[in-house]
């Protein structure tokens, strides 16, 4: 038999950018033994296919990772019902280390600054105590609160590579070395630089630190599928005897009893009992279904009313929820975050700026001039050519355009996502909480003449089936008081006893109404249309004798087909997939217009994300909404996911975008949105470019014989009037219409 290849999943640390992530990726693909390599810097995690026969283990990546200046921690020993709240805790902790960072470079460029300008009581701004003082401080909040840039920038230097924190790291360390130069030759009286390269790195350090809590909420998709996992259950030995086992000793085989309100921990078949199941969870089915003896049931949904017996089919790493933490896992690691264009010239643009400063400074000196002057012209192009405004371009526009669109109710997860949001050509939707609302309605009553729907009505009023709540609404909306029957009873899993005005009704499943004596012959054609649909089915039996059939469908959104007619108008071709009956998916995707050809019912997670990565596979850029857990492999899968808010925070989680409110008007406004903001994220990038390009000449000296020449100080500030240029254009957007 021909081996398989083996696909190795790991954390990550040491990360500091998206580029740190495609480098790893990049040392781990070149390496012997594997295939494919992908890193996710969102989640901190990555993975690698090993080739086929390969020997190659955990700790040899570790290694690899290691010598590439990062590192794959082994995982410690938890169990797997812990597993969410291990990776919170992980989380909360590498928050606090960023905070930390962010707190003593913020305090400490609060005291340089205030060395510098001389606003501490005996201490004059032109004294060596205040000087040197804020040096050593000011080389503290760099080398310490600063320190992972500089490890990031050795480790990419080692590798023959640049990142943003090379760009970090040349920009402050030029700052902090030529005001050490300026000190040690002029002494206190000159002007050093030692405030701006402390304040450089705090505002850094800010930012990184609100971008690891961000970062963080991707990965809660994740933690909240683990949710789901069951701690403990109770097994059936023999006949009666029942015994409570954690989990991780579940086989096959083994008869799990699952009580009204519990979680099933397994996917098996109910072996004993009725009851209804929600399976929202997994199938995103409006509303629960029937299960009794023969029905299958999965793991992660959760059990009704009634006590049902489970002979487990699949335990452990095999059930349904595992599978589905695993496809999120695996294409939350196939969506590569999109890097940031400043990052992807730093390879380029940091050593050729390093050149030519470095060709500048011996130029002159060579030339005849003082070291001096030398140094100061080194200086000005490292200082001007510092890419503030290349780091802000993306940024700012990103912060703007996700503030505009948070207003109108669009929440963004970042830049990446406005990025893919402007290019789709395809958009999926969920049908149930997505095009519907997700409420039970009574789409078909087709009842006898002589059977008023007032009994009927009656007859369900103390019912808990989700049915029952759909048989009330249209109780409520035409009128008819629900007075409680004479004598109720509920059967678990088949359907309700009850007499009213002196006359028995059965209400329910066909096989219950056949099974207490009614000839359903005559009921079963009846129900073919509304089954056709995709209804959900009540068959109704007034003294022994079958009067007519009920069926409940979900309801339209109101919102649906002209959000759908807008995509449309804007070249974006929608789709629907769900879990719901072939047949209500006809009968939604017929109301809003979308072609039978992008209609698929019936699909489970797998099928989901199964047609998300066809349609990628077609060049088609893919964007997923949808609002249930089931939704969330096929959300992470897409080039953008987007959640509705009033779904689940799993789907939330997993997506790219969230429109509170659950307005499906919001996905054609946030694809505007995208397309409005990479429109100045060009401009910024432009300018950003331009700047840089005429700049620099300027600070190598060019103008000198006209008498023109600009030092640190005015390198500083002609940083500063780009970095407003670029945030100014940026606000554009908070007028841009939508």
């Amino acid at each position: 038999m021909r081996p398989e290849s083996v696909v190795l999943e790991f954390p990550v640390t040491g990360m500091t950018c998206a580029s740190c992530a495609a480098r790893l990726g990049k040392v781990l693909g070149r390496a012997e033994g594997i295939d494919a390599a992908s890193v996710n810097y969102a989640t901190h995690s990555g993975s690698v296919t090993v080739h086929p026969g390969a020997q190659l283990a955990l700790a040899d990546v570790r290694r690899l990772a290691q010598g590439a200046g990062f590192d794959v921690p082994r995982r410690p020993d938890v169990r797997a019902a812990d597993e969410a709240e291990h990776l919170r805790a992980e989380e909360r902790a590498e928050n606090r280390v960023w905070a930390w960072r962010a707190g003593l470079a913020v305090a400490g460029s609060a005291l340089v600054m205030a060395l510098s300008m001389g606003w501490l009581p005996g201490l004059p701004m032109h004294s060596w105590t205040a000087r040197l003082g804020a040096g050593l401080i000011a080389a503290t909040v760099v080398f310490g609160a600063g320190g992972p840039f500089w490890a990031g920038a050795w480790a990419a230097l080692r590798h023959r590579s640049s990142t943003m924190d090379t760009l970090v790291a040349l920009g402050t360390g030029t700052a902090l070395l030529w005001s050490a130069v300026v000190l040690a030759r002029t002494g206190p009286m000159g002007e050093v630089w030692f405030d701006g390269a402390a304040m450089l790195v705090a505002f850094i350090l800010l930012g990184r630190w609100l971008e690891n809590r961000a970062k963080g909420r991707a990965s809660e998709a994740i933690r909240g599928l683990l949710d789901l996992r069951v701690d403990e259950v109770v097994v059936l030995r023999g006949d009666s005897q029942e015994e409570r086992v954690p989990v991780e000793l579940l086989e096959v085989g083994d008869r799990v009893v699952v009580g009204p309100g519990e979680r099933f921990a397994v996917d098996g078949v109910v072996a004993d009992g009725h009851s209804a199941v929600d399976q929202s969870a997994m199938t995103g089915e409006s509303m629960p279904v029937d299960r009794s003896p023969g029905d299958a049931v999965m793991g992660g949904t959760v059990n009704g009313p009634g006590r049902l017996v489970v002979r487990a089919t699949s335990v452990g790493a095999d059930t349904a929820l595992e599978q589905v933490i695993r496809m999120l896992r695996r294409a939350q690691s196939e969506q590569a975050p999109v890097q940031q264009l400043a990052d992807r010239v730093a390879e380029v643009f940091v050593p050729t700026v390093i050149v030519i400063a470095v060709v500048v400074g011996l130029g002159w000196w060579l030339g005849g001039a003082p070291l001096e002057t030398a140094v100061l012209r080194f200086a000005t192009v490292v200082i001007i050519a510092c890419p503030c405004a290349l780091g802000l371009a993306t940024p700012t526009a990103i912060l703007v355009g996700t503030g505009r669109g948070a207003r109108m109710g669009i929440l963004a997860r970042g830049g990446p996502a406005l990025e893919r949001a402007q290019a789709l050509t395809d958009v999926i939707f969920d049908k149930t909480g997505t095009l519907t609302l997700g409420e039970a309605r009574l789409a078909t009553i087709d009842l006898d003449p002589d059977v008023d729907f007032s009994l009927v009505a009656r007859a369900e009023q103390p019912s808990e089936h989700p049915l029952a709540d759909a048989v009330r609404k249209e109780a409520e909306a035409r009128g008819v008081a629900l007075t409680p029957p004479s004598t109720f009873e509920a059967v678990a899993g088949k359907g309700v006893r009850a007499e009213v005005e002196g006359r028995q009704l059965l209400i329910g499943r066909l096989s219950f109404l056949a099974d207490e004596g009614v000839d359903v012959d005559v009921l079963e054609p009846r129900g073919q249309g509304p089954t056709s649909r995709g209804e959900s089915l009540l068959f109704v039996a007034v003294d022994g004798r079958a009067a007519g059939v009920l069926g409940a469908s979900d309801t339209l959104s109101p919102e649906a087909k002209p959000a759908l007619d807008e995509l449309t108008a804007m070249g974006v071709r929608p789709h629907l997939l769900t879990g719901d009956h072939p047949g209500a998916a006809s009968v939604v995707a017929d109301a809003v217009g979308i072609p039978s050809d992008r209609v698929h019912g019936g699909l489970l997670p797998a099928g989901k994300l199964e047609h998300v990565r066809r349609l990628r596979a077609e060049g088609r850029v893919v964007g997923m909404v949808g609002d249930g857990m089931n939704d969330a492999p096929a959300l992470a899968a897409a080039d953008v996911g987007i959640a509705l808010g009033t779904g689940t925070d799993v789907a939330m989680e997993a997506s790219d975008l969230t429109l509170v409110g659950g307005a499906l008007a919001g996905v054609p406004s946030a694809i505007r949105l995208s397309r409005a903001t990479l429109r100045i994220v060009r401009q910024n990038l432009f300018w950003a470019f331009a700047y840089n390009a005429l700049m620099i000449p300027v600070a190598a000296g060019i103008l000198v014989p006209l008498g023109l020449e600009i030092g640190p100080a005015w390198a500083a500030a002609a940083m500063a009037l780009s970095s407003v240029t670029v945030v100014t254009n940026a606000l554009r957007l908070r007028a841009v219409r939508l």
